[in-house]
């Protein structure tokens, strides 16, 4: 089995998973464990191939730089932002508007991954 189901099933669980998920969680600190830790075990699967995913992104004269600028972006543009919207549309009596970004984000992951070259087979020394 290649990277590429993983990768694009990740978003597709995450998208089913997120409603049923954030419902799980009460008051009861347990309820906050148990629908955390079934979001990383998703998380988890398409976590352990990032390394290998952003490596074969760039050329090597610039994979440092690119896998540096793009993780570093991505976390601070979209995990920085989201505590401050989930605590916004909370405060807007919303909440269901982050389990809407969340999935939104997670559908744009998809189209990603399902867009990415494939590299297999190519000296990544000329790609």
């Amino acid at each position: 089995m290649g990277r590429r189901p993983v990768l694009i099933g990740f978003p597709g669980a995450m998208i089913i998973a997120q409603i049923p998920l954030m419902s799980m969680i009460h008051s009861e600190p347990w309820t906050l464990f148990v629908a955390s830790s079934l979001a990383l075990l998703i998380i988890a699967a398409a976590g352990a191939l990032l390394s290998s995913v952003l490596s074969e992104a760039f050329s090597t004269k610039i994979r440092t730089q690119g896998i540096g600028f793009a993780y570093s972006f991505s976390v601070a543009v979209f995990g920085g932002t989201a505590p401050y919207l989930n605590a916004l549309f909370n405060s807007w009596e919303s909440g269901w508007l982050s389990n809407i970004y969340i999935m939104i984000l997670c559908g744009l992951t998809g189209l990603v991954v399902y867009k990415l070259r494939e590299t297999k087979g190519i000296d990544l020394k000329d790609a």
